[in-house]
């Protein structure tokens, strides 16, 4: 087999995966909240360790990293209805204990008066989960710095908005993360009324999937242009 197969089969693979993650990126362009997958490759020697020796290499390609970049803020004026400026996540806690992250601040209050994600995952505080008398349920105010205000601007909760290591995708434009951490409330600006959408540059992604395209077309020529190379090759081993 030419040592030239390898190389172009690794690349033909990381081409693929590329494509299906631009692909989700624009699949979710008018997802609210969502964070846009970037991914990154890399030309890797198989013999790194004797670099002069006769040696294959092969191309790596990253898992996807998260473009944490603001998305625009969409205005809607939905009391409940949140979004981050900057940094964090807002932090959800489902009924089990598990906890996970998200920029969608689409909530609405339940029929027990917690705030919650279409999910039914309870928005977190620096207290835990909101729960919202009747008084409060009528009229509150969330101020940028996180404060919940009621309607006599008396504080009652606090908005925790945190970050996180190694963030994950999860269903429902959620993130699971390591060493998840507030973020300083002098840093914290949310404002209330407002959604943050995407942050998917749909005309550079749809370059990329034309780019990325023709590159796995390349590829899958150069493999195919490979194997007839070897096979005619062989032929001619046969024949002498």
């Amino acid at each position: 087999m030419s040592r030239d197969i390898y190389t172009s089969m690794t690349a033909a693979s990381a081409a693929q995966r590329h494509l299906e993650h631009i692909s989700n990126n624009l699949a979710n362009v008018n997802t609210t909240g969502y964070k846009e997958r970037r991914v990154s490759f890399e030309s890797v020697l198989a013999n790194a360790e004797n670099p002069g020796a006769l040696s294959e290499g092969y191309v790596k390609i990253s898992d996807g990293a998260v473009n944490e970049a603001d998305g625009n803020l969409l205005q809607d004026n939905v009391r409940t209805h949140f979004a981050i400026r900057g940094e964090g996540y807002f932090l959800l806690e489902d009924g089990e204990g598990n906890q996970s992250l998200t920029r969608n601040g689409t909530f609405q209050l339940d029929n027990l008066g917690f705030l919650v994600n279409q999910r039914g995952e309870r928005v977190q505080t620096t207290t835990g989960s909101i729960q919202f008398d009747d008084f409060q349920r009528e009229d509150f105010t969330l101020a940028q710095d996180g404060r919940f205000l009621d309607s006599r601007g008396a504080e009652f909760a606090r908005l925790i908005v945190v970050d996180g290591d190694n963030l994950e995708a999860l269903p429902g434009v959620r993130f699971k993360a390591d060493n998840i951490r507030p973020i300083d409330e002098d840093m914290v600006q949310v404002d209330q009324g407002f959604l943050e959408s995407s942050n998917v540059n749909p005309f550079r992604s749809m370059i990329e999937l034309m780019e990325t395209t023709r590159h796995f077309e390349l590829y899958q020529k150069t493999i195919q242009s490979s194997r007839e190379m070897d096979s005619n090759i062989n032929q001619w081993a046969k024949r002498v």
